[in-house]
């Protein structure tokens, strides 16, 4: 049997990353090191050690200690976790940028999702790739990055379209990181309009990314690991999306309703398995149907 320890201490790391993220990022202490990403000795001389100061330094040395075995997977992917961990961990304490655009925003959305930062899309499916060990490299995710890219902004969109109503019910009306708040700051619309821009851009992302998911297919330049990450991709933005337009924590009307149907009044889910070699999985986003239709 496959031994799937080393897959398993990767995956502590990225928890143990997210859980003392905030101190050690507040601090400086988070370097890219030329070897690996890991979080350095917080010890200090000129400093009094506090009980504090003594647990933040026992965590770095675990950081140490776990990253030094995650050097030795198997694997073309770790570098590019730790690497996606990193933007994610600086991007959730960075001072929002100013942005020129909304093409702008929605890129840095990608990586700063909702009011805390999350893992975006793609990061979440390497982690998956990782742990099922699909031996895809970096190199060759960077040539899928136009057919993947368009989903990771589809994604971010999703959180913030479903989530409108929440946060703002949540926040009392305050400001809060949104692609909703952010155009109706900037060019001065109603919260309708800016629910129908982000609506039809969500579509037009939708297109893009199955537009050039065909080309690639029919050009036969995609190998059978960049396919399996894109399916991976897309059965996470399904579930994303299924999530997004029917938990209760976004979806106010769901809330007042006991159902366990998977319900939504925007859109009609179409979900297809390429189990059986049929279609990747498709979301249409255009019709308006009370709830999910299964097709046969």
């Amino acid at each position: 049997m496959e031994n799937y320890t080393p897959y398993l201490k990767l995956n502590v790391l990225l928890a143990m990353f997210y859980l003392s993220s905030y101190r050690n990022v507040l601090r400086g202490e988070l370097t890219l090191q030329l070897r690996f990403l890991i979080m350095p000795s917080s010890k200090t001389t000129d400093a009094l050690e506090t009980p504090e100061s003594r647990e933040a330094a026992e965590q770095s040395d675990k950081f140490d200690i776990l990253a030094s075995e995650v050097l030795g997977i198997d694997h073309p992917l770790p570098m590019a976790m730790m690497s996606a961990v990193h933007q994610y961990l600086m991007a959730k304490h960075e001072a929002i940028p100013t942005f020129r655009n909304f093409e702008e925003y929605i890129k840095y959305r990608v990586i700063h999702i909702g009011s805390r930062a999350d893992f975006n899309l793609s990061t979440l499916t390497l982690l998956v790739c990782i742990l099922m060990n699909i031996p895809i490299g970096f190199e060759d995710l960077g040539k899928i990055h136009h057919i993947t890219q368009p989903l990771d902004e589809y994604f971010a969109l999703c959180n913030d379209y479903f989530s409108y109503w929440k946060e703002k019910e949540d926040t009392r009306g305050g400001e809060y990181p949104s692609a909703v708040t952010f155009l109706m700051k900037t060019q001065d619309i109603s919260e309708d309009v800016a629910l129908e821009i982000i609506k039809e851009k969500m579509i037009a992302l939708e297109e893009t990314h199955y537009s050039a998911l065909r080309n690639s297919m029919a050009e036969n330049t995609l190998s059978l690991e960049q396919q399996r990450f894109i399916h991976y991709l897309q059965l996470a933005q399904g579930g994303a999306h299924a999530f997004n337009c029917t938990a209760y924590r976004y979806n106010l009307d769901a809330a007042k309703r006991v159902n366990t149907k998977l319900e939504t009044k925007r859109y009609v889910i179409w979900m297809r398995s390429s189990v059986h070699g049929k279609d990747f999985v498709f979301i249409c986003v255009k019709n308006h149907c009370p709830k999910v239709q299964m097709p046969n």
